[in-house]
């Protein structure tokens, strides 16, 4: 793979500078279309598209112009580990939901999760007490969410206005925008069914991490069904052009068992992720970030 620095017209779906730059040209010439490489356990890394930066903002995209991942999601399939992870993954949400109570006074709020996966928040936030609703394209999540946890899941997207008229304290996007073709017309939606004291959370890769300048170009983030690469920089500037203001800002940790690690980093199988006991709580640099409505 080599890296380039040409000028070409691709305008930035952040800031819409229409010059930008080729930074990594794709690895891959011919990315499986298969609904497996779209699964929320799927281990496709690498370089799938040229990628542009944006010297404006500092985004890296890939030009989504030809780029449409719908059926792909709807039908994913093979859960893998997902659900075998459960816990751990409610305990990764636990700590973060943690931070973000405080700025709600502790009082009742109710949740939007889009692109609630399997239900594993809501299954969280039901455990505490909160109302919450999630949006989730892939079928075959959606049906095993509803059945192992018996949460609120909807199938769809906002574009399909699955969702009744209601208003929510709390909109997430967990691990979720990286994989949108218009983040910006997906959070207007959002914003529709938001309160106006609302806020809006979101978990994403940070391509400034010391994890994604380390490893360059053999970063894990680069994935088939990842084609935006936000900055701080870049985050801040799209919710702010949609009038957010940042509140609050940390990492998201993780806490995994070491073999959870090792399948993700190696081409190796262990069939009971749960038994081996060691676990490894890391940080990879992913930002959450929590927005309000700016007054």
């Amino acid at each position: 793979m080599s890296n380039a620095n040409h000028q070409i017209t691709a305008r930035c779906p952040i800031c819409g500078n229409g010059t930008t730059q080729i930074k990594y040209k794709r690895q891959h010439h011919n990315p499986d279309s298969s609904s497996g490489s779209f699964s929320p356990v799927a281990r496709d890394f690498g370089i799938f598209y040229d990628l542009h930066f944006c010297n404006e903002c500092e985004h890296l995209f890939a030009n989504s112009e030809n780029i449409t991942f719908g059926a792909q999601y709807r039908e994913a399939e093979d859960p893998g580990n997902y659900f075998q992870l459960a816990n751990y993954r409610k305990n990764n949400l636990r700590h973060l939901l943690s931070k973000i109570r405080p700025y709600f006074n502790n009082k009742k709020f109710d949740v939007l999760d889009i692109g609630a996966g399997g239900g594993i928040f809501l299954s969280l936030l039901n455990e505490l007490g909160i109302d919450s609703v999630g949006l989730e394209p892939c079928k075959q999540l959606v049906e095993i969410g509803r059945e192992k946890f018996g949460v609120k899941l909807i199938e769809g997207t906002l574009a399909q206005e699955n969702l009744p008229n209601r208003h929510f304290d709390l909109i997430s996007l967990i691990e979720v925008i990286e994989h949108l073709e218009n983040p910006r017309q997906e959070l207007l939606l959002a914003t529709k069914h938001l309160k106006a004291s609302g806020m809006v959370l979101i978990v994403t890769p940070n391509i400034q991490s010391l994890c994604a300048r380390i490893l360059g170009g053999k970063w894990w983030s680069f994935r088939q069904m990842h084609i935006q690469y936000f900055s701080p920089q870049s985050i801040d500037r799209l919710m702010r052009s949609l009038g957010y203001r940042l509140i609050w800002s940390g990492l998201f940790t993780k806490s995994f068992p070491i073999t959870y690690y090792l399948e993700n980093l190696l081409p190796l199988k262990f069939k009971k992720l749960n038994s081996f006991s060691p676990c490894l709580k890391a940080s990879l640099g992913d930002m959450s970030l929590l927005y309000k409505k700016s007054d």
